[in-house]
């Protein structure tokens, strides 16, 4: 499910929380947003070359919950990259 650390580049992360204002109701102020899918496309700014990623719900002791993925890069670790995450809601069977 995940790459070993020796064979990846980066650890990409999105943490994805509540707004302040606006949240449905009995959702804790920026708590964190369960079961979305979340994809980052990397581009890498000198060749073109994209590589895409689901990111998946991950936990650790710094952080708390958030979106995550260990990556290798389309490239050199020195070039330049562009990151563009989407995000889809959840469907209804996974709020069953």
């Amino acid at each position: 499910m995940h790459l070993n650390e020796n064979q990846t580049h980066i650890h990409i992360e999105a943490r994805v929380n509540w707004d302040e204002n606006n949240i449905p109701k009995g959702t804790p102020v920026g708590g964190f947003i369960p079961y979305l899918y979340i994809n980052a496309i990397i581009k890498n700014q000198k060749t073109g070359i994209q590589t895409f990623i689901d990111l998946l719900p991950h936990i650790n002791l710094i952080d708390n919950f958030h979106y995550a993925r260990n990556i290798s890069l389309p490239g050199s670790i020195y070039d330049l990259y562009s990151v563009t995450f989407n995000i889809s809601p959840p469907t209804q069977m996974d709020l069953a």
